[in-house]
C-alpha cells in the first residue's frame, strides 16, 4: 500500500467500511511494520559513516578500559583498537581459541548484550599483577582455575 492515497482510494475505503465489506480490523492489520528481520548468516554491510561511528565507540571504550586497568593494576596499560571488521556471528565463534576468556555483559543503552574475547596471555598477566607479581606474559595455555575465574569475574 503506498504511503499517500488518492481521493478516489479514500472514498472507496470509506464506502467499503460503511457498507460492511471491509472491517476496521482488516485495515489495521495492513499497517506497515517498521521492524524487519535480520539474517545473521548474511549480514548487511554497514555504511562508511556507521563504520566510522563504530570505530570512535571502540576507541573510546579502549581508552576507558586502559584508564581503568592502569588505575586498578597500578601500572601503565595501553589498549588500542587494531581494526574494525564486519563478520558473521558464526565466523566470530569459530575464530575464538579454546580455552578462551569471554565476557558477556548487558549494554542497557543499546538494549542488548556485548561479547568481548580477551586473550588468555593478557588474563594471566592481569591475574599475576593483581596477586603482586610483575605481570609478565604467561606462555602456557590452560583453562583458568576456579579461583582465577572468580578473581576475574570480580575485576570485570
Amino acid at each position: 500500500m503506498p504511503d499517500v492515497l488518492s481521493q478516489n482510494e479514500v472514498d472507496s475505503l470509506l464506502k467499503a467500511l460503511a457498507s460492511g465489506e471491509l472491517s476496521a480490523e482488516e485495515v489495521k492489520s495492513e499497517e506497515n511494520v517498521k521492524v524487519k528481520p535480520y539474517d545473521f548468516t548474511r549480514p548487511s554491510k554497514f555504511s562508511k559513516e556507521q563504520i566510522r561511528t563504530l570505530e570512535m565507540v571502540h576507541e573510546n571504550f579502549a581508552r576507558g578500559v586502559s584508564n581503568y586497568l592502569s588505575a586498578r593494576l597500578r601500572t601503565f596499560v595501553d589498549i588500542t583498537k587494531s581494526s574494525t571488521d564486519q563478520i558473521t556471528y558464526n565466523e566470530f565463534t569459530r575464530s575464538i581459541a579454546s580455552p578462551s576468556f569471554l565476557i558477556i555483559f548487558t549494554a542497557q543503552e543499546l538494549n542488548g548484550n556485548v561479547v568481548i574475547e580477551i586473550n588468555l596471555k593478557v588474563i594471566f598477566s592481569i591475574i599475576d599483577r593483581l596477586m603482586g607479581g610483575g605481570g609478565g606474559l604467561y606462555q602456557k595455555f590452560r583453562p583458568l582455575t576456579d579461583i582465577e575465574l572468580s578473581l576475574m569475574k570480580n575485576e570485570v
